[in-house]
């Protein structure tokens, strides 16, 4: 039994219920609070937006996104082992998350504890790799799905186990000799990886970028992705027309023609990816401004 992992830091809440058995006086205080505590994450006081966060939470502890965005405050602050748990507390509010919450995963370990299957918990094993024991965003594609590097980590768990429950000692002896994976090794991913990883998931921020909320959150995050594609080789095609498509949403209709002059180094690659109808589509935006 594989427990899911699921990235805490990019995930979102999606069903968060304020105020369930508040007054009107706590629930405009409610509201004043976290409003103050917006501003101040606008202005980078982290500090004196967190105490607004930890009073709103004194008035309401079960409204998840509060505990999200208190998890964002303490990770800017570096007080990591207060993040993760923020964290984990806006899972378990949340009235339908995406991800498995602390409460499943651990009634999933206790019937596997009672019917003797072994347990994997593919949150320990990516923060058991990651700085600060928060698992680190190269794992996954998004907020549940892994990507090349957490299915490595999984399956090499998944090996270990079935080594320790259930390979004889026969077996195992014919084995010994074999080397184990040296997946660590494999972490440190070649610039080409590094790149494609990058540009997939700055053009995913960008589709999703007009759903219904957190707009300019998913754009920034398409920049930064952008951006270290950009350090690893500032000429890349693909690289560039994907800063033309960011810039299209942001109005920047200057930056979006010179990043397109500069792709057309590789005129190939070039064509290929300016004929998809979402480029087309996109670019479409700034001809019409």
């Amino acid at each position: 039994m594989i427990a899911p992992a699921g990235n805490y830091v990019e995930w979102q809440p999606n069903r968060s219920i304020r105020w369930p058995k508040l007054t009107t006086t706590e629930t405009l205080k409610w509201e004043q609070l976290y409003n103050e505590a917006k501003t101040l994450l606008r202005a980078n006081k982290w500090r004196q937006a967190l105490e607004r966060f930890k009073a709103c939470q004194t008035i309401d502890s079960s409204f998840a996104q509060t505990d999200y965005e208190t998890a964002e405050v303490l990770l800017k602050l570096q007080d990591f082992n207060a993040a993760k748990q923020a964290f984990k507390a806006a899972v378990s509010h949340d009235g339908a998350p995406m991800i498995a919450s602390p409460l499943l995963i651990k009634q999933s370990q206790e019937i596997c504890e009672l019917f003797g299957i072994p347990f994997i918990d593919a949150n320990k094993v990516f923060e058991s790799h990651s700085k600060n024991d928060i698992s680190d965003p190269i794992f996954f594609a998004d907020a549940h799905h892994p990507t090349w590097q957490g299915d490595l980590l999984i399956a090499q768990a998944l090996a270990d186990t079935i080594k320790k429950y259930y390979m004889t000692s026969e077996v195992s002896k014919r084995r010994s000799s074999l080397k184990p994976i040296e997946y660590l090794q494999k972490l440190h991913v070649t610039q080409e990886d590094s790149m494609s990883f990058f540009i997939s998931r700055a053009n995913w921020y960008l589709k999703v970028s007009d759903w219904r909320w957190e707009n300019e959150r998913r754009l920034a995050k398409a920049k930064d992705y952008i951006d270290k594609a950009l350090k690893l080789d500032p000429s890349d095609t693909k690289t560039l027309i994907t800063n033309a498509m960011w810039a299209c949403f942001e109005g920047k209709t200057e930056v979006t023609k010179i990043n397109l002059n500069h792709a057309k180094t590789d005129r190939n690659l070039y064509r290929q990816i300016m004929n998809s109808p979402w480029v087309r589509n996109i670019l479409a935006r700034c001809q019409n401004k």
